[in-house]
């Protein structure tokens, strides 16, 4: 059968994941395109804070999310996804792992415009995320971490049940504080071998 579209093509494109008025889906290459050279002002805000994330010092380099998609494979992998709201992309979120049928562990990081923060969705993002490795992807704890100093990522990672420990957070399937409704579509079983993630939900 020929593949008539990307999500036919390829398995993560074809999930989505809906909380209150966002929709997070992997970053497809106009996606990559629109927060293409964020810089920290725009996440941060001015005047800067002395946490800002390390990689905003860098030369924007978009291969990274290119080789994410190549070197994906149940012993190491990045699901990178948009956060979209009226259309535009205004954020995003990493899920990783390494060793994933093992362990059932991923580590997020994720980030909203600046000039959007103050509104909760930065919260509603990491429901989105839990919900998904926990339920669809069967992860036991997620971790996450922040530059010290960052009180609001630790204020998140604390309301969704983490443990935290200095500018470190776990949280396990059994410690997590539901929030919002969230909704999964287009997950797959293909999508769960290529992760490593043979879960029945």
């Amino acid at each position: 059968m020929t593949a008539r579209s990307v999500e036919e093509m390829w398995a993560p494109f074809r999930v989505s994941i809906h909380v209150g008025e966002l929709t997070l889906r992997v970053l497809r290459d106009s996606d990559i395109a629109a927060i293409h050279g964020v810089t920290a002002a725009e996440i941060f805000g001015e005047p800067q804070p002395d946490y800002t994330f390390p990689w905003l010092k860098q030369k924007p380099d978009p291969g990274f999310r290119w080789a994410h998609r190549a070197q994906m494979s149940p012993e190491e992998w990045s699901l990178d996804f948009g956060v979209h709201l009226d259309g535009e992309v205004i954020g995003s979120v990493d899920l990783r792992a390494k060793n994933f049928p093992d362990n059932h562990e991923v580590v997020t990081g994720s980030w909203i415009y600046h000039r959007l923060q103050g509104r909760g969705i930065g919260t509603q993002v990491r429901h989105a995320a839990a919900v998904f490795c926990f339920d669809y992807l069967g992860a036991c704890r997620l971790r996450s971490e922040w530059e010290p100093g960052n009180e609001a990522s630790q204020a998140v990672s604390r309301k969704l049940g983490y443990t935290i420990e200095g500018n470190k957070a776990v949280l396990s399937k059994e410690d997590y504080q539901p929030g919002p409704e969230v909704i999964v579509a287009g997950m797959s079983e293909e999508l769960r071998e290529l992760l490593g993630a043979n879960y029945a939900v």
